[in-house]
């Protein structure tokens, strides 16, 4: 299964990349204006927001609530020429391990913050459901995140969710340390092939913290699917976690379609 998250893109060449980096930039500068620091967020409970803004219920101190228009502009010009760099990174990636044989690994950083995230994360849920109906096409509650760490694990998945031209994965997870950049990065192998590459960023993870992540794939054209009988037992999702370049863990999840 080749699929592609809607969090990255692909750039034929170096010269599309400047291209697009140019117009992100004159977009941010002629679109800037001034805008409320805790204008959105993707956490749930911990109502903590990417930009470091105060959670609800503080104060927030030293100085005016709003960014100024400049500063509105660069944030938001540095955060899509991150996206893009992130994006040319892990197609570059990609390449080199496509047509390299290997092992999907389980593995926990020797820091110790890999060691503490490791002992306060958990997993609450995982569901994925058809990105264009909301239809729940899986769900699983309650990971062990000692075992997951240590050692390959199993998931059942409906083979029907392979028909879904788009999925929607959303993750419960909680933690007991603060991250400043969590992210992930996916690879998916066939038969010990890597056939693809995902990287997601969440952003500021408060310690303590309940969060609800949401993501969204899209699925390759219908004539480059294999079937889900070829697919499933050969294929195994490996995640590994870091709080921005700082690595935590690696996990390993091998698909078996239904």
């Amino acid at each position: 299964m080749e699929s592609k998250s809607s969090s990255r893109g692909r750039f034929e060449s170096e010269d599309e990349y400047d291209v697009k980096a140019s117009k992100a930039v004159s977009d941010a500068h002629s679109q800037a204006k001034e805008i409320p620091v805790a204008s959105s967020g993707h956490l749930a409970e911990s109502k903590v927001v990417s930009n470091g803004a105060a959670p609800s219920g503080s104060k927030a101190t030293g100085g005016s609530a709003k960014l100024t228009s400049l500063d509105a502009g660069f944030k938001h010009e540095k955060s899509v020429l991150d996206e893009i760099q992130q994006d040319m990174e892990a197609d570059e990636e990609f390449e080199r391990l496509k047509n390299k044989l290997a092992m999907p690994t389980c593995e926990v950083g020797r820091s110790a913050l890999a060691r503490n995230f490791v002992r306060g994360f958990r997993i609450m849920s995982m569901n994925m459901r058809d990105a264009t109906n909301g239809r729940l096409m899986w769900r699983s509650a309650d990971w062990d995140v000692a075992e997951m760490f240590t050692r390959e694990i199993s998931e059942e998945i409906p083979g029907d969710i392979l028909q879904c031209r788009a999925v929607s994965r959303e993750i419960v997870f909680s933690s007991a340390v603060e991250m400043n950049n969590f992210r992930l990065e996916q690879r998916v192998y066939f038969q010990g092939v890597c056939i693809e590459e995902w990287r997601f960023t969440f952003g500021y993870v408060m310690a303590g913290s309940r969060n609800s992540w949401q993501q969204t794939i899209d699925a390759a054209p219908p004539s480059e699917m294999l079937p889900a009988e070829v697919l499933s037992g050969n294929v195994v999702f490996e995640t590994a976690f870091y709080d921005d370049k700082e690595f935590l863990c690696k996990n390993s999840i091998r698909i078996f379609y239904v």
